[in-house]
C-alpha cells in the first residue's frame, strides 16, 4: 500500500531530493550535501543504467513519503555507449549527468579543462590536484577543500555544451539545493 503525501498545514513543506545514482563516487557526494545543506536528500542506488526506467522510478519513489514539490534527479556517468538517449526517453526526472565521468565535476573545482577527455585521463588530471581522492570516498577534510570551489565548478560547467565531452550537469542539484536553502522573507502587515 503506497503511504499518503505529507500535507502541509499552511507552510510551504520543503521538497524531497531523489537521487537515483549507480556509482559510490557520487554516493559519497550525496552524503557531502546532505550533510551541507541539511535538507531530505534521499539517495536510491541503481544497480545498472541500463535498468532505470520511468517505471523504476515511480516504483521506487512508493516506498517514501512524497509531497507535490518532491525533485527526482539522474546521476549517472555518460562513458557507456546509448546511455544518454536512454536518459533523455526519462522525463519524470532532472538530469546529473557527466561527460565522460562524475570525477570530470570534481576536476572542474580545480581546472578549467573544456577539451575531450577520457575516464583514465580525467582521473589522472584530478590526482594532480586531489592526490587524497579514492573513487567511492569523500571525508568531511576533502569536501571542505572542494566546497569553496562549488561556484567555480558551476560557472566552468554551465559554459560547456552538453553532452559534448567534456560537460557535466551536477550544478543543477547544487542550484535546487540553494533555491530551497534560501530563507523564505516574510512580510509584515
Amino acid at each position: 500500500m503506497a503511504r499518503r503525501p505529507r500535507t502541509s498545514k499552511g507552510r510551504p513543506t520543503n521538497p524531497n531530493f531523489f537521487i537515483f545514482c549507480e556509482g559510490e563516487s557520487e554516493r559519497a557526494f550525496i552524503d557531502m550535501l546532505r550533510t551541507t545543506y541539511r535538507r531530505p536528500v534521499q539517495l536510491i542506488p541503481i544497480k545498472s543504467k541500463a535498468n532505470i526506467t520511468e517505471r523504476t522510478i515511480s516504483s521506487a519513489l512508493k516506498h517514501f513519503d512524497t509531497t507535490p514539490n518532491d525533485l527526482s534527479y539522474l546521476m549517472f556517468d555518460l562513458d557507456v555507449e546509448g546511455i544518454l538517449e536512454k536518459m533523455q526517453r526519462i522525463s519524470t526526472a532532472r538530469h546529473l549527468l557527466s561527460s565522460p565521468c562524475f570525477e570530470y565535476w570534481l576536476l572542474l573545482h580545480f581546472e578549467a579543462h573544456p577539451t575531450p577527455i577520457s575516464t583514465s585521463e580525467c582521473l589522472k588530471r584530478l590526482a594532480k590536484f586531489a592526490p587524497w581522492y579514492r573513487k567511492g570516498a569523500l571525508t568531511a577534510g576533502q569536501w571542505a577543500i572542494l566546497a569553496p570551489t562549488i561556484d567555480t565548478a558551476a560557472n566552468r560547467a554551465r559554459s560547456l555544451a552538453f553532452p559534448a565531452n567534456p560537460s557535466t550537469q551536477i550544478y543543477r542539484l547544487l542550484e535546487d539545493l540553494e533555491i530551497v536553502s534560501k530563507p523564505i522573507s516574510t512580510k509584515c502587515k
